[in-house]
């Protein structure tokens, strides 16, 4: 029994641990972030808990002779090892050194849309978002250019 359940629980830890190591920074509680490289190592544990476990068990019998040590204190031990691991990783997720920064602006300055047309930082509408000039008409002093037509002959379009 103690095997299976070592088995169910190294499957659920490695299937999290690889998806840590293969994803990066991933979301946290209320909205942190767990960084690339604390994810990795946190996914490094969480994967080599079953191998751990195993080694473990088999030292132990190895240097204690067969028996002696059941297999269930052995797999706690390592659990406990792993999750003690993983909180010491994750330690200044959730306790951090200082609050975390405001994103207002500094000097107590409000900051305001520059699109917004009835912001008074906006004086004038930007350049861009004038109305076009209209073109100015046609001098008259100048004869408007006649277009010739393509010879029936040569145009391989037609096909009237």
């Amino acid at each position: 029994m103690a095997v299976i359940v070592t088995i169910l629980v190294g499957f659920v830890m490695m299937t999290l641990g690889s998806a840590l190591l293969l994803l990066g920074e991933v979301p946290f509680i209320a909205g942190k972030r767990i960084s690339a490289t604390r994810s990795r190592l946190i996914g490094a544990v969480l994967f080599s808990f079953m191998p751990l476990a195993f080694a473990m068990g088999a030292l132990c019998n190895l240097i204690f002779g067969a028996g002696e040590v059941e297999g269930p204190v052995v797999t706690s031990f390592v659990f406990s090892f792993c999750c003690l691991a993983i909180f010491v990783i994750l330690f200044r997720v959730l306790i951090p050194k200082r609050p975390p920064r405001k994103t207002t602006a500094k000097a107590g300055l409000k900051k305001e849309s520059t699109f917004d047309p009835a912001s008074p930082v906006l004086k004038e509408a930007p350049a861009w978002m004038e109305p076009e000039a209209e073109p100015p008409p046609p001098s008259k002093t100048a004869p408007p250019k006649k277009g010739r037509k393509p010879a029936a002959d040569s145009n391989p379009f037609d096909f009237g």
